[in-house]
């Protein structure tokens, strides 16, 4: 999960602080610009806009589910029907963001979902070309919407 934050500053443009590690300070033209936003980006709630409290939830539950379904060993300490019903939560919560859907849809495929798996990696490729973003995200996108369909 890539997360910036958006500091406005009385009588002056915002700046952006990118949460990595090199906490970088970027212009919202650099933003838009850098990560090849669309302009449905702008109002779509989804990027470069303040989270609700249940995108904010969205995103720690779909850091957990990630993490748990890529680690080595296994997914414990749940099970699939429980990373599964996580899922759906993730798609409840933030049902329009790209990153949130593909760890939904790889998890439904992984619990042999496929056909769930396959309608949820298709809306995230159109969220991602709708809005936007960096290419190899798109292409990583539509890489496993072509796997999940010839399952």
């Amino acid at each position: 999960v890539h997360t910036m934050c958006r500091v406005d500053i009385p009588g002056s443009d915002s700046i952006w602080v990118e949460c990595l590690r090199q906490g970088d300070i970027k212009t919202e033209k650099d933003v838009y610009e850098g990560y090849n936003l669309r302009p449905a980006a702008r109002n779509s709630g989804v990027y470069a806009a303040p989270l609700s409290k249940k995108q904010f939830l969205n995103l720690h539950v779909n850091a957990l589910v990630y993490g748990l379904i890529q680690q080595e060993g296994g997914i414990a300490p749940f099970t699939m029907k429980q990373l599964t019903r996580l899922a759906d939560v993730i798609v409840l919560l933030d049902p329009n963001r790209p990153e949130s859907l593909e760890t939904a849809a790889l998890v439904h495929f992984k619990a042999g979902n496929v056909i769930r798996a396959q309608e949820i990696i298709k809306h995230a490729v159109e969220q991602a070309e709708s809005l936007g973003g960096p290419s190899w995200v798109i292409r990583y996108f539509k890489k496993k919407q072509q796997e999940y369909q010839r399952h």
